[in-house]
């Protein structure tokens, strides 16, 4: 018994005890860790092994596509079935986008009837041809079908749209003769334009005439044609020998202008027939019989 200050009886009790520190982990559960972190490890390898990876190089392939505009993605370059599927719906995709691409410039091109090219791209490659080297001759001819009005009013459109495309085939195989092309103008109008390259023997007359004999050749009947019985075209021409500064000078309505005027000469001469003029000047025209 204890007494306190006042010398009063008072209680005390002792408390002892003890404290034991238990080890952190076990062998079981460090055992128990590895296992699970390999098992976490490995999952992890599979998810970018199968997943990433494969991401990635798809990635890869595709932006490989947008930098050089023709390759699409390979299937063999992913490993999971998913993946080259994925990568064969692209590629068909792209593919697809692609011919739509080439279908849709073709149209924008060329004339739906005669397949030949449609003023846009005649003007295009008449810019070319006139900004590029300045030694380059040049021919135009504008190709009138004779009396095609009363040739649709009497045999119908149809008939009409055969002679366009008969008058078209021969056009563009007669302008393939000296490397040149043959276009559709408009209408019942087309065109041809030849490039002459230094050294090429070329004659503007000769080929206006090669013109006229071909599509009377043809022997399309025309019973309401006041020039023949068969169809026939009239040709007018321009013929440049040297481009050299004439394209910073003219432009492309000077040019065909100057090829209208001569084509509406060729028709009020009697037509089936073609007149061509030198530069600024026309000259004289052949009759063709």
């Amino acid at each position: 018994m204890l007494t306190n200050v006042n010398n009063q009886p008072t209680l005390a009790i002792d408390i002892f005890h003890s404290t034991v520190i238990p080890e952190f982990l076990c062998l079981e559960e460090m055992i128990a860790l590895v296992i699970i972190g390999i098992v976490v490890f490995a999952l992890n390898f599979a998810l970018v092994s199968v997943i990433i990876v494969p991401l990635q190089t798809a990635t890869i392939e595709l932006r490989n596509y947008m930098l050089s505009g023709d390759s699409t993605p390979f299937m063999q370059n992913f490993r999971s079935f998913e993946l080259r599927y994925f990568a064969k719906t692209v590629r068909d995709l792209i593919e697809n986008l692609h011919n739509q691409k080439k279908q849709l410039l073709y149209l924008s091109e060329h004339d739906t009837l005669t397949g030949l090219e449609n003023r846009r791209k005649l003007e295009q490659e008449l810019e070319n041809i006139l900004y590029g080297n300045p030694e380059t001759g040049l021919g135009i001819f504008l190709v009138d079908v004779d009396h095609f009005k009363a040739f649709n009013d009497n045999y119908g459109h149809t008939k009409g749209d055969r002679v366009l495309t008969l008058v078209a085939e021969t056009l563009a195989v007669v302008s393939r003769i000296h490397g040149g092309f043959a276009a559709r103008f408009g209408g019942e109008e087309f065109c041809i334009v030849v490039p002459v390259e230094q050294g090429m023997d070329f004659e503007p007359d000769q080929f206006a005439e090669l013109i006229c004999q071909r599509v009377e050749r043809c022997r399309f009947p025309h019973a309401y044609s006041h020039t023949a019985d068969v169809i026939t075209v009239s040709v007018g021409g321009l013929y440049i020998p040297h481009i050299g500064s004439y394209a910073n000078s003219k432009n492309l309505i000077h040019l065909f202008n100057l090829v209208d005027l001569a084509l509406y000469r060729a028709k009020d001469s009697g037509r089936n027939t073609y007149k061509i003029s030198q530069g600024d000047e026309p000259v004289s025209a052949q009759a063709i019989i």
